[in-house]
């Protein structure tokens, strides 16, 4: 910021539309437009304009669940606001964004202002659960009207506590110079909770090399964990992908010998084209609170064999719509070796 004649302005950088959608954060405002459902806009008529002003929130959707875990409930992180209105009209009014601070926490208190001429940061003033932002007086705009407010804002991770009551959407107001003169935006949610048990995986896994210097294999031990309150259903896959420059085979041994369920698990080696995957279907559930261990076997390449070693990814993940649906998301899914 740059004090001029005793008042705060803005940093402000002229940027063309190409370096706009290179930018971090005018990249996350476009691509959020572009993927995720944008709500019906709320319009106010400003006695400022003969135009209207349009804002509108969007962002990530965030699944949480009723408190018997039996509802998957969706609200989204309000991390980009694009409002359509004229320079003259928005200058010097104020933005204030609330939100279920269970749900989502600021990063940063800059807001990124973003035309199709120009990309500028903005101060912000953050609470638990609101952000306030002034539009800068000398604000000039764009050649269009839109301008997309990148809001720092980024979802909490909420597991295990992931069963909550009383989530409102997050909301918007600009309030324009003329007192009264506001316009309010909420952020979509899910359009109805989607009924199952919900389930949940947790996954880990350690590698174990030879002692013997010319022996190429390295076993892998995998475990999978039900949290439930649901089991882990039939049918959720195991991806193990490996680099293929460094591994030439990766084969499903068998479940840990003495645990139950054996042989419970068929495999299937995909081709790929820069990955060497198998992926082990699960072909009976894990009831909750259970787990299930794992063992499979790379063989390395002659140039991975001289100590490199090999780049090993492990994904668990479902296929069914509905078993998605209501899947928790423990961070665990995901394991890289």
């Amino acid at each position: 910021m740059q004090e001029k004649n005793g008042q705060t302005s803005s940093a402000r950088w002229a940027v063309s539309r190409r370096g706009l959608l290179l930018g971090a954060g005018a990249t996350l405002a476009v691509t959020m437009l572009s993927e995720f459902a944008r709500p019906a806009p709320a319009r106010a008529a400003s006695p400022l304009s003969p135009r209207r002003v349009v804002a509108e929130l969007a962002g990530a959707e965030v699944r949480y669940f009723d408190p018997g875990h039996t509802q998957a409930l969706g609200w989204r992180v309000p991390s980009l606001l694009a409002v359509t209105a004229g320079a003259a009209v928005l200058r010097a009014s104020t933005v204030e964004v609330t939100w279920d601070e269970r749900m989502a926490r600021a990063t940063s208190d800059r807001v990124i202002l973003a035309t199709d001429d120009e990309v500028r940061a903005v101060p912000a003033t953050i609470a638990p659960g609101r952000m306030t932002f002034r539009w800068p007086s000398n604000y000039v705009g764009g050649t269009s009207d839109l301008t997309q407010c990148v809001l720092p804002l980024t979802q909490n991770v909420l597991y295990p506590a992931d069963a909550l009551e009383d989530v409102a959407p997050a909301r918007a107001i600009v309030r324009l110079r003329r007192p009264g003169a506001e316009v309010i935006a909420s952020a979509p949610v899910m359009n109805a909770p989607i009924s199952g048990v919900a389930w949940g995986a947790s996954l880990s896994a350690t590698t174990m090399s030879s002692d013997l210097p010319d022996d190429p294999t390295v076993a892998l031990l995998i475990r999978i964990d039900s949290v439930g309150p649901g089991e882990i259903p039939a049918g959720a896959q195991l991806l193990v992908e490996a680099e293929r420059s460094h591994v030439i085979e990766c084969n499903f041994l068998e479940e840990q010998p003495g645990a139950p369920g054996a042989k419970a698990y068929s495999a299937a080696s995909p081709q790929g084209t820069d990955a060497l995957s198998t992926e082990v279907v699960l072909s009976e559930s894990i009831p909750a609170n259970q787990s299930r261990t794992l063992r499979m076997q790379l063989r390395k390449t002659a140039r991975a064999a001289i100590g490199l070693h090999p780049l090993v990814m492990l994904t668990f993940r479902s296929t069914d719509p509905l078993a998605v649906s209501v899947q928790r998301t423990t961070m665990s899914e995901s394991v890289v070796l």
